[in-house]
């Protein structure tokens, strides 16, 4: 068994411990190092490097892990650099993924004019190689010996001299660079140094990583914050637009611009037209093709755009305020992938900011809630045009049914055609089938009356060939229409736009309705739809009235031979009873007269004159040996005369015409007192023009001659009257009659 050296073991002792001849050695400062001690020494001087680097890095990690906030952790790496590579500049540089270059985020060691001088390090071009170089670390022994520099002079100016950079990375991308320089002395970095440097920027990257998401955090649940915000107020408006500024305010606020608009999109989805904000460079109803513009161009591709400087990027120059636009941001708004409009958000110069992408993010989220808002009430506003177009369509109807005056229908119709087609005039032409001419019958919205004055024959301008062809004309520029036949009628009106509708009823051209506008004309369906409405409307309202009137004059006609026939037959009653010629004429003028006195209407009167001259109708059936007896009738005779009433109700009751007539020669033989004949009616029960007529006939027949008797003195015929009162006449009646006659 082999025993292992232990301290007695003679193996252990150093082999120089026997040999006497071998002198003391002599001291440390005497003696040149050997190897060994030179290692170790290099050894130990690495182990204490590595450890105050060790301790270093750690206490960097601690505090940088404690930092969420992105300006305190580029303090915090600004002190550990200044720290661990005890340099008199530090600097750190951000780089800006929508600019693609790096800005200084912070300088340390010199003026602030540096950074403003000196600019954004821009790496558009060379991006990868910057980031290896920085991923490897950059070290310049001697900045002012180095060539090709963006700006030798700064670096002179300034005192600049020996660098070191590293990158900040962070999954392999870089997220910014951190240099640490010497003023006016070179110096040489080494390699733990640079190794510190890269661990510290290392730890940076990840802490303003994470500095970057907290904030990042912090202001999506600000922005959603706000956008429940901004959307809640937006609910509760529901007037279309009210919405639309409302949602341009809130979008200004948004990011603070000075400026909003929006651009909606139309139904055939070829246009855009703009609802803007207060001074905004586009008139509000501009239209803006898909492509053209940004919003254009927004609205084509679905997707944000932003815009640093718009004149540059469209050629021109749109200003507020004399001041031409600067940056420009567009965002598509969105409902359930329809595209609704496009939102904008605007800076005039002199103002130097640039949209971002987060602007625009932002924004982007804020249109999607917009975009439903806008549909919900582009919903709400055209369910209540429509409850408004039908209202106005039964306003059309009840004037139609109300009124057989084509005028007062056509007012009803031109009303509602300015008030819910928004236009700025409206006239009707009504066809002249005699002329063949279209002429003026109603308008509204002229600022002169020379309109009045058009006759436009059928296939001239854009009126004649709306009736000739029978369907719309539309006409967005008349300026450009040659043909346009009014133009004298017109000349002062300064139309732009002009649509007319052909007025056509059971197969029959009536006329045509016309629609002026003082500005481009762009009717949609909806639209359209109306106006053929309207004009179906009036065309019956004039339908209805010209058959009316027809009606009218062919009633009229009918009355007028009625009358004429009434007239003849009361002349043949008084040609075969030659004793009471004129009496039918005199009684019907004084019954009337009486009448009027007592408050009849007129339209009552009619009633009463037929019936006075059909008083003594039924005479006819009576035999001339009665009728023209000489002397009094015996009491067969006046049996036979009483029934003159009955016969004159058998006669007439069968014309229907005449019915409502049949009052007096049915009943003017009736007595107040009950004792008249044919029913033995009594007071009121007597029909009012009976009662009246009863009067009057025996005032007349008492004043005028016969074979048996002499006519009687006016007196007499009064008083006669007056004892009667009561008993065979309405007292108030014989009462108001001899006032009539003689003011008693």
């Amino acid at each position: 068994m082999t025993n292992r050296p232990g301290n007695g073991d003679p193996e252990r002792r150093h082999p120089t411990a026997e040999r006497s001849d071998i002198q003391p050695r002599p001291s440390a400062s005497h003696v040149t190092p050997t190897w060994a001690e030179s290692e170790r020494q290099r050894s130990a001087d690495r182990i204490r490097h590595e450890a105050a680097r060790a301790e270093a890095l750690l206490r960097s990690a601690a505090r940088f892990n404690a930092q969420l906030n992105l300006d305190h952790v580029l303090d915090l790496l600004v002190e550990e650099v200044v720290r661990a590579l005890d340099v008199a500049v530090v600097s750190i540089y951000l780089y800006d993924e929508h600019s693609k270059s790096f800005s200084a985020a912070r300088i340390h060691g010199l003026p602030p004019e540096f950074a403003a001088q000196s600019g954004p390090f821009e790496s558009r071009q060379a991006l990868d190689v910057v980031r290896r170089a920085l991923r490897d670390g950059l070290v310049f022994l001697d900045l002012q010996a180095v060539e090709g520099l963006r700006d030798p002079e700064l670096v002179r100016r300034f005192g600049l001299r020996s660098l070191v950079c590293a990158g900040l990375v962070r999954d392999d991308e870089v997220i910014g660079a951190i240099t640490g320089m010497t003023l006016h002395r070179v110096r040489e970095f080494g390699a733990d140094e640079r190794a510190l440097l890269r661990g510290l920027a290392d730890q940076a990257a990840q802490a303003i990583t994470n500095a970057r998401l907290h904030e990042q955090l912090q202001r999506h649940s600000a922005e959603l914050e706000t956008l429940h915000g901004m959307t809640s107020a937006l609910s509760l408006d529901q007037s279309f637009d009210r919405v639309l500024d409302k949602i341009m305010q809130c979008a200004g606020r948004l990011l603070h611009a000075q400026n909003s608009a929006i651009f909606l999109m139309d139904e055939r989805r070829r246009l855009l037209t703009p609802s803007v904000g207060k001074h905004f460079p586009e008139p509000d109803g501009t239209q803006v093709a898909l492509g053209e513009g940004l919003a254009g161009q927004v609205a084509l591709s679905g997707k944000p755009l932003i815009v640093d400087d718009y004149h540059t990027w469209t050629g021109r120059a749109p200003t507020y305020r004399g001041e031409p636009l600067a940056s420009v941001v567009g965002v598509p708004m969105l409902f359930r992938g329809q595209l609704i409009g496009v939102l904008v958000n605007v800076e005039f110069k002199p103002s130097t900011r640039k949209f971002s992408s987060a602007d625009a993010h932002l924004l982007s989220m804020f249109a999607s809630q917009a975009a439903g808002v806008v549909h919900n009430a582009q919903v709400l506003e055209q369910s209540e045009r429509r409850s408004r177009q039908l209202e106005a369509l039964r306003a059309i109807d009840l004037a139609i049914i109300g009124s057989m005056d084509v005028r007062l229908a056509l007012d009803v119709v031109l009303e509602q055609a300015v008030r819910q087609l928004r236009v700025d005039a409206v006239d009707v032409l009504l066809l002249n089938r005699e002329t063949n001419t279209l002429e003026f019958a109603a308008g509204r919205g002229f600022r002169s009356r020379a309109v009045e004055r058009t006759r436009v024959r059928i296939g001239d301008g854009v009126a004649g060939r709306a009736v000739l062809e029978r369907h719309p004309v539309h006409e967005s520029d008349l300026a450009a229409a040659g043909e346009f036949a009014r133009r004298p009628q017109i000349a002062g009106e300064a139309f732009v736009s002009f649509v007319g509708v052909p007025l056509i009823v059971k197969g029959k051209v009536l006329g045509v309705l016309d629609i002026f506008q003082r500005s481009t004309l762009e009717p949609d369906s909806e639209w359209l739809d109306f106006l053929d409405a309207l004009g179906g409307q009036a065309a019956i309202a004039i339908d209805n009235s010209l058959m009316y009137q027809r009606e009218r004059r062919a009633h009229e006609d009918l009355v007028i031979a009625y009358d004429a026939t009434i007239e003849g037959w009361s002349r043949a009653l008084d040609l075969r009873d030659r004793e009471t010629e004129g009496h039918t004429v005199r009684v019907t003028e004084v019954t009337l007269r009486l009448a009027r006195t007592l408050g009849v209407p007129d339209d009552e009167l009619v009633t009463i004159r037929r019936g006075a001259l059909l008083h003594d109708i039924g005479k006819v059936g009576i035999p001339d040996s009665i009728l023209h007896k000489p002397g009094p009738l015996d009491e067969d005779e006046w049996r036979v005369m009483r029934l003159h009433p009955q016969m004159a109700r058998d006669l007439l009751s069968p014309v229907m015409f005449l019915r409502e007539a049949l009052a007096i020669p049915y009943c003017h033989h009736e007595q107040w007192d009950g004792s008249g004949y044919p029913q033995r009616l009594k007071g009121i029960s007597i029909p009012l023009p009976a009662r009246i007529f009863a009067v009057v006939d025996v005032w007349d027949a008492l004043r005028s001659d016969r074979p048996y008797r002499k006519a009687w003195p006016e007196e007499q015929v009064l008083s006669h009257i007056r004892t009667l009162a009561g008993k065979h006449f309405d007292p108030q009646i014989a009462e108001a009659f001899l006032h009539m006659l003689h003011g008693e």
